[in-house]
């Protein structure tokens, strides 16, 4: 008989139900959440610190609209963040704008998701979990809040409990109305302890008096709070609370994300190609939502099945997945466990549940291997024969159940400067710090700030301790944070004066910052510069960090007497432009086919080239000659001139590659018809260059009425040149 006939007949056989009979391994409760809608401000005003009296984290789901637009009803995004970083609570979304989400276009629908989470990714705060505006939501609704968030708590239902009512998409809750009394969330909290339930407290506005709808008395708030603290119940975040292990998943591709090249799932194999494929549609949730598992059900069994899984035979798991069926009419679909041995011989398996109505959001099974020779597993997700409805299936999550002991302390970050300075009279605010614990997660509620109280009308050193522990009892080190309190001292940083080569900057102001000073072209030396400060005598520094060359910035940095306060003053030094050069296309820009105008050349090893080798003010196109065996020349048009002056020749050069010869510059001398006079060379570099090179030029003879330049490499040169902004001025 094969493993397929033997799964029949076990299926056969099983009554039917929503989950296989297993010792309850999963610890849920009890539990209890405070969570309050809409983000008012006396919330964090009133609620946060009666929490706070005890430690005790909550959920504040706000809706982003108002908290943008800075309505006078709702606290501000500090004050969030502060919840967040101070109190340890975990914020979470409730839309944008409050809407009836059933009401919404698909559009819509996305844009007060989505936007919303944007919205707070936007102010630094990761939203995980989302509450529905009115607790009003469908089966096209759960299936968009699935796609961007990992949880959905509805407003109304009562306590959640394993494994029965427990669904990540559809947390259940019991709100506190303003006619509810504390006896009465006493009486539900007592429930959830008695029955190891979860309970999820829903509140809006606390407020003193007479309470309102939507709104909870304070005294009352604090009463209810009082009570919780006397019990063993455990007071979390709702997304804490979701954390049923600490244990990594032990599934590979678990959102099926990654894909082979016939666009099946890796680390899967699947019993028919065409009714178990790899959707696209976002019918996922919120881990990868763009790929998911669909099974077409129809006549036959058609299944997806996981790898080979490493277990421990003494191990309890928890498998966790997300499932959405709208359209169920017949049958049903399920989860079965094969076993193997080290050598993958099948053992025998278990069938750990199976569901027959329509569902969206996380399904839990739990698992414990059969015999001790159980090794490894494998997951079957599997429609029943004769079954009619589309199932989606994502984020697949194996976990082990055994407990991992906690040798790892907390980390403590501070928020804010770890080393304070005030003035007298200053006020002191506690920036604060977060706690993180690799197991316990965010424990910022649990931060104890001690040491010295900083007194800021007295002169000293204050020092303040922050100190936490994780709940194995593992302690953080401690920080201390440095508050000094002096005497006002003197933060004026700015200058009086600034000074190149002893003459005023052009401009200077004490409150500007940035001077740009031209220099003439070829300039080797860089100018002196000095500074005075505005308020000479009165331990004012002045750091001058000269520019390394030319062209080149300056640096001036001028330190308070606070020696705190800082300003920078910078000196960009450049050249002049060569606006005043006879030389005709001097930087190369203007050309026809790739060559330059005005310019020729001798050898098709010279080229144009376009990759910013060249010089301001015109750096993309240069001159570029590839050196070689023979002498490769480019000279310029003619260029008429006066006999009986001198003149000065710059250009920029740059010579890389450099290993033989050299580049030379050569004056060819013409009378007024053109003809042949006489030349000079203007000199040569045997080297790697950057920079300027400046050459001198005195006409020959005084029958010397036009020039034209040659640039070259001599012959066996190997380098590479590159030439721009060859200007020629007479002097």
């Amino acid at each position: 008989m094969n493993f397929k006939t033997l799964f029949a007949v076990f299926l056969s056989i099983l009554a039917i139900g929503l989950y296989a009979n297993t010792a309850l391994a999963v610890e849920v409760g009890p539990k209890i959440t405070f969570t309050f809608d809409d983000g008012n401000d006396r919330v964090f005003t009133k609620a946060a610190p009666v929490l706070d009296i005890y430690n005790m984290p909550a959920v504040m789901y706000g809706e982003t609209g108002p908290l943008n637009s800075g309505e006078d009803w709702v606290m501000t995004w500090d004050q969030v963040r502060e919840l967040r970083d101070l109190y340890g609570w975990e914020i979470g979304s409730h839309t944008i704008n409050h809407p009836y989400l059933t009401t919404l276009t698909d559009a819509g629908l996305v844009q007060e998701l989505l936007g919303a989470k944007n919205d707070f990714a936007a102010e630094g705060i990761d939203v995980k979990s989302f509450a529905t505006p009115y607790g009003d939501y469908d089966d096209r609704v759960l299936t968009a809040i699935a796609r961007y968030y990992e949880s959905h708590r509805a407003a109304w239902g009562g306590p959640n409990f394993w494994p029965d009512y427990f669904n990540d998409y559809e947390l259940v809750c019991l709100e506190a109305k303003h006619t509810t009394t504390p006896e009465e969330v006493q009486g539900w909290v007592d429930l959830a302890i008695a029955n190891n339930q979860w309970l999820i407290l829903l509140l809006h506005d606390i407020v003193d008096g007479v309470a309102a709808e939507y709104e909870y008395n304070v005294d009352d708030f604090a009463q209810i709070v009082d009570y919780v603290a006397t019990k063993p119940i455990n007071v979390t975040t709702l997304s804490k609370g979701l954390e049923l292990t600490n244990q990594p998943n032990l599934i590979n591709n678990f959102s099926f994300s990654d894909l082979d090249n016939t666009n099946w799932a890796e680390n899967w194999t699947r019993t028919d190609s065409t009714k178990v494929t790899i959707d696209t549609g976002d019918h996922g949730n919120v881990y990868e939502p763009e790929n998911s598992i669909k099974i077409s059900a129809g006549a036959g069994q058609y299944e997806v099945v996981s790898e080979l899984v490493n277990v421990d035979s003494s191990a309890e798991y928890l498998l966790k997945m997300y499932q959405n069926v709208q359209n169920l009419s017949a049958g049903g679909w399920a989860v079965w466990v094969n076993e193997y041995d080290n050598n993958t011989g099948w053992l025998g398996g278990q069938w750990l549940g199976g569901n027959y109505s329509n569902f969206i959001g996380n399904r839990y099974y739990e698992y414990k291997p059969t015999s001790a020779g159980v090794e490894k597993v494998q997951i079957h997700i599997y429609s029943e024969a004769n079954s009619q409805f589309t199932l989606y299936v994502d984020s697949v999550f194996f976990y082990s159940l055994e407990a991992t002991i906690d040798t790892t302390p907390p980390v403590i970050t501070l928020l804010g400067d770890p080393v304070m300075n005030l003035i007298i009279g200053d006020a002191y605010i506690e920036p604060g710090a977060t706690a993180e614990d690799d197991v316990d997660g965010d424990i910022t509620g649990s931060i104890i700030i001690a040491g010295d109280t900083v007194n800021t009308l007295a002169t000293g050193t204050y020092l303040i301790t922050y100190n936490v522990s994780d709940a194995a009892g593992n302690n953080a080190p401690e920080l201390v944070r440095t508050v000094n309190v002096t005497e006002e001292v003197n933060d004026n940083a700015y200058l009086s004066d600034l000074k190149v080569d002893g003459v005023t900057v052009a401009g200077f102001s004490p409150l500007i910052f940035d001077y740009t000073v031209e220099l003439p072209a070829g300039t080797l030396i860089v100018p002196t510069v000095t500074a005075i400060a505005d308020d000479a005598g009165s331990g004012i520094g002045i750091a001058i960090t000269a520019a390394s060359s030319l062209p080149g910035t300056t640096l001036i940095v001028v330190t308070a007497e606070d020696m705190v306060t800082t300003n920078t003053y910078t000196v960009n030094f450049i050249f002049a432009g060569p606006a005043e050069s006879l030389v005709a296309n001097f930087s190369f820009e203007d050309l026809t086919n790739g060559w330059a105008n005005y310019w020729t050349r001798l050898d098709g090893n010279i080229v144009i080239d376009t990759n910013n080798n060249g010089y301001n003010p015109y750096p993309r196109n240069s001159l570029k000659i590839t050196g070689g065996a023979n002498q490769r020349v480019v000279m310029s048009s003619m260029i008429d001139i006066n006999a009986s002056e001198n003149y000065e020749l710059w250009f920029y050069q740059k010579i890389v590659n450099y290993a033989s010869g050299g580049a030379a510059v050569w004056v060819s001398e013409f009378d007024s018809n053109n003809s042949y006079v006489s030349g000079s060379w203007l000199g040569g570099s045997y080297k790697a260059w950057d920079g300027i090179r400046l050459l001198d030029y005195t006409p020959t003879s005084s029958q010397v009425s036009k020039i034209n330049i040659h640039l070259f490499t001599e012959s066996n040169s190997y380098l590479t040149l590159y030439i721009d902004s060859v200007v020629l001025k007479s002097k």
